[in-house]
């Protein structure tokens, strides 16, 4: 308990120190996508209410959104939409212990269009788990299925997006909620 308490402590001075991280912090924590009843006004309590792995997904969207400042916001809504759309077909397959990498592997997505710079040369640099590099770079190993019925969704490519979801054992049906799901949350956070 103690240790959690300081990690909170510790995360509350680094993120007070930057003004524009506090204010999107506490924007993001008051959103609709919470719908929270009352509102967190400081900044330890937002980082309480996130609790560790929101805190991370919120510190990527942070920086991602950063990357992309100069680049049409259209870019970083996309990449939004698939790397909740990712984590919630991971939720439903076999892969749902991975659903956190499943959000950075459609959040990445468009990180070589963000940075205008090659994937393969961006994934050699990022500190994340192989198997995101090897399908982001190369286009295989398994979660390449997740980013393959994610983009043929968007493009209406039936016949791929219903081959990638046999791949990862998702049924068709739930598919539209999720989408929808996604276009909210990022709809929310932009």
């Amino acid at each position: 308990m103690t240790r959690k308490k300081t990690s909170i402590e510790r995360l509350h001075k680094i993120i007070s120190l930057d003004v524009a991280i506090s204010y999107k912090l506490l924007r993001f924590i008051n959103s609709a996508y919470f719908y929270r009843l009352q509102e967190v006004k400081t900044v330890k309590h937002g980082i309480a209410y996130l609790g560790e792995h929101q805190l991370r997904r919120f510190l990527i969207l942070v920086i991602v959104s950063e990357l992309a400042i100069d680049k049409p916001s259209e870019l970083v809504r996309l990449s939004l939409v698939r790397a909740k759309f990712c984590e919630l077909l991971a939720l439903q397959s076999r892969f749902k212990n991975v659903s956190m990498e499943m959000f950075l592997l459609g959040l990445f997505s468009l990180i070589d269009s963000m940075l205008e710079t090659k994937m393969e040369v961006i994934m050699e640099k990022l500190p994340i788990a192989k198997e995101i590099k090897q399908a982001l770079s190369s286009q295989t190993g398994d979660y390449i299925y997740f980013l393959k019925a994610v983009v043929a969704y968007e493009r209406g490519q039936i016949p791929t997006f219903t081959r990638a979801l046999e791949q990862i054992n998702v049924d068709q049906a739930q598919v539209p909620d999720m989408y929808l799901d996604s276009l909210q949350y990022a709809n929310t956070l932009m």
